[in-house]
């Protein structure tokens, strides 16, 4: 199927082709950067870090119909309590077929142990199941109720056991169709009463990304997480704005060169977007994921500025020494810490790698993300991590005062792609979806995938 975009989108939101009627909005745009200075909440940090080593993004052509998406909603737990209708099927996953499923009475509490699931029902008498993976699932239309939240499709429980723990465990996977579960991405990742120009914008970029995610994760048994390591997802209670945005952008994505966009996004971008390519392992170096100047659109994050967060360089050296040893990273044998400077910046000055040097003089060199990540990092053999002392984002500035080292930094999260908070701004003034998308992804265009 020939598919051409609704609208290409332009670097710095230039509109062409059938977009003319977009020029003078976004000529506004480009003109006009509001600095709003009060301060409100700030929004989870979207920190998804795909595998695009085997498939990049998906030839939007190649999709002939809403795909369906899996979401790990819950990650090496030990049980789980099952309910929603007054009944629910059980059967093995290679084989749920309707005439080999189990009925049981709601409801159900579901544990695992060496020989297999098992199953216990209020009415019926414990059932171990001798099998790797099993099938939860209820009558068409239904919900069913994980742990209290409820989920629309059925749900996979996956036997697995996680690294450093040798219980018995498993993986709860929710399976639905993509126009199903992206409500419940909105619900979780705006705020309610943000504008509606701005959910369906978020709207697009989530349905592009989860599209990608799918073709990228073809041989696991998940697509994305239920947090923000992919995409936060509250399941089926999703409130009518996010619903509606949805339903008003049905198979819209965005794309680039005839492919699916993988529409990375975060809280707040602090003014300078980051590259997908130094943000991510396997980012594409393409002009729509580059990181651009936005100004100030996102002045009104409380993490538009944020800090001085304050750390003692004896704990950060074993904190990023505890990273490297997890990670293999040669930054494991770091002595205590001499420099720490940024080694190199992408187009726009935001940081793109920090090197940190120790008393002996060695220097060891961290992506900027993995040097955040790595300033974050819990283990046992550091100290506890308070919240207020995490690094928001890596567009920081580090100094070395004695035995304290001061860190103040720009914005919340990794600044690919769409910033919320300055989309949200951007609604606000009048701007609606497309000229949004355009701003923060330039060069890809929207289109109708189905």
């Amino acid at each position: 199927m020939n598919r051409q975009p609704l609208m290409t989108l332009s670097s710095h939101g230039r509109p062409c082709r059938r977009a003319r009627y977009h020029r003078a909005m976004v000529s506004r745009l480009i003109t006009t950067l509001a600095v709003v200075y009060l301060a409100v909440l700030v929004l989870p940090a979207c920190q998804p870090v795909p595998d695009y080593r085997n498939i990049l993004t998906s030839v939007v052509s190649s999709i002939s119909r809403e795909p369906a998406i899996r979401v790990r909603i819950a990650r090496g737990t030990s049980n789980v309590k099952i309910t929603g209708p007054s009944q629910l099927y059980i059967s093995p996953l290679k084989n749920s077929s309707s005439d080999k499923r189990w009925l049981f009475a709601t409801p159900v509490t579901i544990t695992h142990q060496a020989d297999g699931f098992v199953i216990r029902s209020s009415q019926s008498p414990a059932l171990v199941w001798k099998q790797s993976a099993l099938k939860v699932e209820v009558e068409a239309n239904d919900i069913i109720h994980v742990d209290q939240t409820g989920y629309a499709g059925w749900i996979a429980l996956h036997a697995t056991k996680h690294t450093g723990n040798d219980r018995s465990q498993f993986d709860v996977i929710n399976h639905l169709p993509l126009e199903s579960y992206l409500p419940g991405v909105l619900h979780k990742e705006l705020y309610k009463n943000w504008s509606p120009a701005t959910f369906r914008a978020q709207a697009i970029a989530a349905r592009s990304y989860a599209i990608v995610q799918g073709a990228a994760n073809r041989s696991k048994y998940f697509d994305v997480e239920s947090t923000t390591a992919s995409q936060a997802y509250a399941g089926a209670g999703a409130h009518n704005r996010a619903r509606r945005a949805v339903r008003d952008t049905r198979g819209l994505v965005l794309t680039y060169r005839n492919r699916v966009l993988p529409a990375y996004y975060s809280s707040s971008c602090g003014g300078v977007g980051q590259d997908a390519s130094v943000a991510f392992p396997y980012g594409q170096n393409i002009r729509p994921l580059r990181g651009y100047n936005h100004g100030a659109w996102c002045a009104k994050s409380t993490r538009f500025r944020w800090g001085p967060v304050t750390r003692s360089r004896l704990h950060l050296q074993q904190r990023l020494a505890a990273w490297g040893h997890t990670n293999r990273h040669a930054i494991a044998n770091l002595k205590t810490i001499a420099t720490i400077t940024v080694s190199s910046r992408n187009a726009v000055s935001r940081p793109a790698r920090f090197t940190v040097t120790d008393i002996t003089g060695q220097s060891y060199g961290l992506p900027a993300e993995s040097f955040r990540f790595a300033c974050n990092y819990q283990a046992p053999s550091v100290q506890r991590l308070s919240d207020a002392a995490r690094l928001k984002s890596s567009d920081v500035d580090v100094h070395l005062n004695g035995d304290m080292i001061l860190i103040t930094g720009r914005g919340y999260g990794h600044g690919v792609g769409l910033c919320q908070w300055g989309a949200q701004a951007l609604a606000r003034a009048g701007h609606q979806e497309y000229t949004i998308l355009s701003f923060y992804y330039p060069g890809a265009g929207v289109t109708k995938a189905y």
